[in-house]
């Protein structure tokens, strides 16, 4: 779980350590919450489920497994009317 307010080296470290032991490289699934509770229980829940559970949460909102992070910080295309 991570905040988008937080920017410590705590977080930062941590995240790196994962994705050294899991071999993390993309973003395929995400919620958003907006209360901090919520978004730890929900982290919790998943992480209690079994590995083929987790896989079908991310097929309902991501079937092919695209890189959801792909498109961060570049600019929104203008909407024609």
């Amino acid at each position: 779980m991570t905040s988008n307010t937080e920017c410590g080296n705590t977080s930062t470290r941590h995240f790196r350590d994962s994705q050294a032991n899991f071999n993390i490289n993309r973003l395929v699934y995400y919620e958003v919450f907006h209360d901090v509770h919520s978004a730890i229980r929900r982290e919790k829940q998943i992480k209690a489920w079994t590995r083929a559970k987790r896989i079908a949460l991310v097929k309902t909102m991501n079937l092919p497994w695209d890189d959801l992070s792909r498109e961060w910080g570049k600019p929104f295309a203008k909407i024609q009317t």
